[in-house]
């Protein structure tokens, strides 16, 4: 406000001398530093006097700053959880070191969170090969998440090339070696979870045993029955010993041996291995607490069950010796074990942790807590049979209407979970269900009516557009998801929507279209978005947009047919030689990418590589090619890892945010550029 026109003001501070008389007395009654103005010209002291005393009333009037207010953990929790569903790193990142700075997290939870971190970003030698990390785990009790986020991780990392390899021998052995010596109180309790490569990896753990224990590779041979003609699972079904179920009998030398041996894993927390021994022995007071305490850990209704088979054929004796917390773990299983939806009671959470999503849907419907509803959802649903649920039309039925249907504090129950329902039921399947197709419609409509939608949103908005034309549409069913994707689009309309809305309209573009009429008339708003943002438009979306245009039978704008508008430099021609390789499971996204490409840089060798394990050809490829595109978003995490190590650090590894050809170009464009 005055600067060096009115003052010699520099902006430095001025050292106040003590023996003067008036800068003594501001050095006594104010605290540094101190600044001096002195006016170039003695007639300009009147308006510095104004200036600064304007200055010192805006200071008096400016009103006191507030701290902005804190976002609900929930909140913060419930945004990580979807850009990690989305793949956005940046996001999820962010959002992490957001739940850090609340200061509500105690050390296990910051510890679980970032084992969530790491498993949702696709870390996975991180995580398996964080020594400090598993040990730390390997103490805890770990909820069921994170125990499928840790075990997953060892899987993949030490045993899925053993498995590529049909190595069963090796595998036992390396798991062995590895992970069975040295964390083997992670697999105490498989706490239910039912997923393919959670039940390898606890009946590699088993037959890693001294003595296999038989009821635990039966088990969980049973939830690998489909999966049995497999080759791998074959030859770990094989590897099971045989022996007959022993029955309770008579204490003996034997049996002593036998229970030294539960008492053992029972202290390892070997809650599953425990109470397998525990149940072929004599009853005493010691075994039966012991057998509710495993079955209490282990949180299933079977087990809940069998404990209490035990305990109704057990001596009153017995019984009446039970300690005041034993009979309270005895009603907890009974309450677990007890076989009604939980709507039927406000108080029953334990029984939703084993009736499934459609129990807990009714539930919720029904008037539960919503913190209970919520905490319940997020801790036991990678528990919950899934495969069950998806293989049921009238299951997925009633589940897509009771989300659609909920109001009040259940809808906003339902909202708070989504980003555990998308993972459940559009991320877990190895393969998508037509019998899903009702809860996919009903999930992109939940997006499509909520306010403010995210990038992260509208990119599930889009997994979800295409898993819906993976089961095939009826007219009516695609006009309705198109006209879903419309409301995104229009929700969101900006420059920076524009690369979301170009993936949406190839997604569109590529797959069969029962209603021509309403998928062109949502490539019709892209591209108007695309020309009320001219002059923002780059290069690489233009061309992509021109692509487009001729899948779609639509004339290119003239308006961005002029490359001269844009402020992206010019494409250079001199490509010849150059060797660039794409890398995508979304062939037809490839393809298009490299035709954009020959197009656009001549002479430029395009290749396009969708092996799912590391393949001589796919290493070659990451060592010699100038450029390497790894479309992250349609990737398996072996060719990943066969990719980065393969790939010498002096050459680009470009990662492309989307996973359509529009996304692949433009990365590819604006590096060559």
């Amino acid at each position: 406000m005055l600067g060096p026109s009115y003052t010699n003001f520099t902006g430095l501070p001025h050292v106040l001398d003590a023996a003067d008389l008036q800068e003594g007395l501001l050095a006594n009654h104010f605290v540094a530093p101190a600044y001096r103005l002195v006016p170039t010209e003695s007639s300009y002291l009147p308006r510095i006097r104004s200036t600064v005393e304007l200055y010192r009333g805006v200071l008096e009037r400016r009103p006191a700053r507030q701290p902005p207010a804190a976002r609900p953990v929930g909140s913060i929790r419930n945004d990580f959880d979807r850009a990690l569903l989305a793949d956005d790193k940046d996001q999820a990142e962010r959002r992490f070191e957001e739940l850090l700075q609340t200061g509500r997290l105690s050390a296990e939870n910051r510890v679980f969170l970032e084992v969530r971190l790491l498993a949702g970003l696709g870390r996975w030698p991180q995580l398996a090969g964080n020594h400090a990390l598993l040990r730390n785990l390997a103490d805890l009790p770990l909820p069921p998440q994170v125990l499928v986020d840790t075990v997953e991780a060892i899987y993949r990392v030490h045993v899925e090339h053993f498995e590529a390899n049909g190595d069963v021998a090796g595998a036992i052995k390396g798991f062995r070696e590895t992970i069975a010596t040295r964390y083997g109180r992670l697999f105490g309790t498989r706490r239910g979870l039912r997923r393919p490569r959670i039940l390898k990896a606890f009946l590699l753990y088993e037959l890693c045993q001294p003595a296999p224990d038989p009821s635990i590779c039966a088990d969980i041979g049973a939830l690998l029955s489909g999966f049995a003609a497999e080759p791998f699972v074959a030859g770990l079904l094989s590897s099971v010993p045989h022996r007959e179920a022993a029955a309770p009998r008579p204490m003996s030398a034997p049996a002593l041996d036998e229970e030294a041996a539960a008492d053992e894993a029972f202290e390892d927390d070997q809650h599953d291995r425990a109470l397998a021994i525990y149940r072929t022995l004599p009853v005493t007071p010691k075994t039966l607490r012991r057998m509710l305490r495993c079955a209490r850990e282990i949180g299933s209704a079977g087990a809940a069950v069998d404990v209490l088979q035990i305990v109704a054929s057990s001596p009153p004796e017995i019984i009446g010796l039970l300690t005041a917390s034993a009979r309270e773990t005895l009603d907890q299983l009974r309450v677990l074990s007890t076989p009604v939806a939980p709507a039927a009671s406000t108080t029953g959470t334990e029984a939703a942790q084993d009736l499934g999503w459609v129990a807990w849907a009714r539930w919720v419907v029904g008037g539960a807590p919503v913190s209970a509803a919520e905490r319940v959802a997020r801790e036991w649903a990678p528990s919950w049979d899934v495969d069950a649920v998806s293989g049921d039309q009238g299951a997925i039925e009633e589940l897509a209407q009771l989300i659609g249907n909920a109001e009040g504090q259940a809808a906003g129950v339902f909202r708070a979970v989504f980003p555990a329902l998308f993972e459940a039921f559009v991320v877990q399947p190895d393969s998508t269900s037509q019998f899903l197709k009702p809860l996919y419609t009903m999930l992109l409509t939940v997006l499509a009516l909520g306010e403010g939608n995210s990038p992260d949103d509208l990119e599930l908005a889009r997994q979800l557009a295409e898993a819906l034309l993976q089961c095939g549409n009826s007219q009516a069913e695609y006009r309705a998801m198109v006209q879903d994707l419309e409301e995104l689009l229009g929700g969101s309309s900006s420059i920076n929507t524009l690369s979301w809305a170009m993936d949406a309209a190839e997604v569109l573009a590529i797959n069969p279209a029962p209603d021509l009429e309403s998928r062109l008339r949502f490539f019709m708003k892209v591209l108007e978005l695309a020309q009320t943002t001219s002059h923002r438009v780059k290069i690489a979306h233009r061309i992509a947009l021109g692509l487009l245009c001729k899948d779609f039978g639509v004339e290119f704008p003239s308006i961005l047919s002029a490359p001269e508008e844009s402020t992206d430099p010019q494409v250079p021609r001199t490509f010849t030689g150059k060797r660039v390789s794409i890398y995508t499971l979304t062939e037809p996204a490839g393809k298009r990418a490299a035709d954009m490409l020959r197009q656009t840089c001549p002479g430029l060798e395009v290749d396009i590589n969708s092996d799912e394990v590391c393949t001589d050809r796919l290493a070659a490829l990451a060592r010699n090619s100038d450029v390497f595109i790894f479309a992250w978003r349609s990737s398996k995490h072996q060719a990943y890892y066969c990719i980065k190590n393969n790939r010498p650090t002096a050459l680009p590894l470009l990662q492309p945010l989307g996973k359509g050809s529009a996304s692949i170009f433009r990365a590819a464009l604006e590096y060559l550029n």
